[in-house]
């Protein structure tokens, strides 16, 4: 957990340095051309065709193993969470092999024809996937946390990224994950105390025994995550610093001050 932050910074700046070296090196793209395609039109300007191709086939196999992870858990999800649940009774074994048919084959119906680029379906990803941060970190450390609250919470989070995503709410002056999170945080918690009884919730999610967080290191997680938006920095100058942009630096530094935390708060 504590190696986590550090190695991810690192991880994330390999792919951000292949975007600048494709923009230094094409400035303009193709006619017809989207930035998924920046990485296939650097390698074959850049490398002979071999390596091309295994690098191409390795981006692919990475993403494959991926998809198949993710349908294999939302099948899992869907026969146990809904399927066996509504229907009283343990599901046939094609339940979870005909789940995954039908959302490969919504996948792939969606490729025909795709809705933005993988840079935009990156993003609302990521703000999509943040919505679960305030549950996750509740039913581990708050014992009146409830499944109300957590449910609630989710969708209001999803809610509000749907809406900044379609244009119908607009924060020009932040990013388009903090309010998500805030606002499901904010109906986390106002529901869980509302469908809570006492000291816990009628089903509370909390299984841990331990104590709780610290209120100064949760105060503190949340001044790294602010620090993290850097709110004021957004204008200045990409002063380079050692040949990187100075924000580069600073992502780096905010990673490994986040595994040093990380380290201190496991002990």
């Amino acid at each position: 957990m504590s190696l986590y932050p550090a190695i991810t910074g690192v991880l994330f700046l390999l792919p951000v340095s292949l975007g600048v070296l494709s923009r230094l090196w094409i400035p303009v793209l193709p006619e017809g051309a989207a930035v998924d395609e920046t990485l296939p039109l650097l390698l074959s300007r850049a490398c002979p065709g071999i390596l091309e191709a295994l690098v191409l086939t390795a981006g692919l196999a990475a993403l494959m193993s991926t998809l198949d992870s993710q349908l294999l858990t939302l099948s899992s999800m869907v026969v146990r969470d809904l399927w066996e649940p509504i229907s009283g009774r343990e599901a046939p074994w094609w339940a979870g092999k005909l789940v995954v048919v039908i959302l490969a084959a919504c996948g792939l119906l969606l490729s025909f024809d795709p809705p933005a680029t993988f840079l935009d379906l990156a993003r609302q990803a990521f703000t999509g996937l943040a919505v679960l941060f305030p549950v996750f970190i509740g039913a581990i450390y708050w014992r009146r946390a409830t499944p109300a609250g957590a449910i609630a919470g989710v969708l209001v989070g999803l809610a509000v990224t749907f809406l900044q995503h379609s244009g119908l709410l607009s924060l020009p002056w932040t990013l388009a994950v903090v309010p998500a999170v805030l606002s499901s945080s904010m109906v986390f918690v106002v529901v869980s105390i509302a469908t809570s009884h006492g000291s816990g919730g009628s089903m509370p999610l909390a299984r841990w025994s331990g104590s709780t967080m610290p209120p100064a290191w949760g105060l503190l997680f949340l001044v790294l995550l602010l620090i993290g938006n850097d709110f004021p920095l957004w204008n200045l100058p990409d002063t380079l610093v050692l040949g990187m942009p100075w924000w580069v630096w600073s992502c780096l530094a905010l990673c490994l001050l986040t595994s040093i935390l990380f380290a201190r708060f496991g002990r």
